[in-house]
């Protein structure tokens, strides 16, 4: 006995596939978001390895009566280099990896979601292979909620860590990578790791933490960004 086939015409091979877009198209932000996440999670990450990697050469440091790697005014890793005055943040990194600082780190600690791995040094400092902005000259005690690293695609200058009212959810460049408008990922000074979007930002402490920025605590702190990146003015 012959068994019946029974085929899709073509109607309904169309009805199909159009149910297949819709359902795709629901799902795309999600995908979208969950890859996002996910990257915000590495590039934190990563940042929290430079922080643990400063904290623990300072460790060393100390035991030998020598100076400290955070980007001070005054630092002497590197020679005699006031980094809260260096024209980018490639400077006081780069400065990091060539003197050794960071212990079995790449440049690739620099990179993710869209920025590419620096090859070497020159290629690193040419600028777009660095997704970090950081906070120079923080004091040595300054508490450890304290921002020291952000992503590159949040535009700050001193005045903004100064007041611990305005919103900066305001403060993000749309078109600058790793994230847009829509997501910040920040490294504390005693290496707590954030990912934040925009949204929360409205309350500045969210990403200020309980840190002091005034003539007196953090005095000689300083928005250093990634070479290419202005300042929100």
């Amino acid at each position: 006995m012959k068994s019946k086939f029974s085929a899709f015409t073509l109607i309904e091979l169309l009805v199909v596939i159009a149910i297949l877009g819709i359902l795709m198209g629901l799902m795309f932000p999600a995908i979208q978001g969950a890859i996002q996440s996910a990257n915000a999670t590495q590039i934190g990450n990563n940042g929290k390895n430079i922080v643990q990697g400063i904290m623990s050469a300072n460790l060393d440091r100390e035991t030998m009566n020598m100076g400290s790697v955070w980007p001070s005014k005054d630092a002497k890793f590197a020679g005699s280099v006031d980094y809260t005055a260096a024209a980018d943040s490639e400077t006081y990194f780069a400065d990091l990896i060539k003197s050794q600082s960071l212990e079995n780190m790449s440049w690739a600690v620099f990179a993710g979601a869209g920025i590419p791995a620096a090859t070497d040094e020159t290629q690193f400092k040419s600028g777009n292979y660095n997704v970090w902005n950081i906070v120079a000259g923080l004091d040595e005690s300054a508490f450890d909620d304290t921002p020291f690293l952000f992503t590159r695609n949040f535009s700050i200058v001193r005045s903004d860590l100064e007041n611990d009212e305005t919103p900066l959810n305001q403060k993000f460049l749309p078109d600058v990578k790793p994230f847009g408008n829509s997501i910040l990922v920040f490294v504390q000074k005693g290496g707590g790791m954030h990912k934040l979007k925009a949204r929360y930002l409205s309350d500045p402490k969210q990403f200020l933490g309980g840190s002091t920025f005034n003539n007196i605590t953090n005095r000689n702190a300083t928005v250093v960004n990634a070479k290419g990146i202005s300042s929100d003015g």
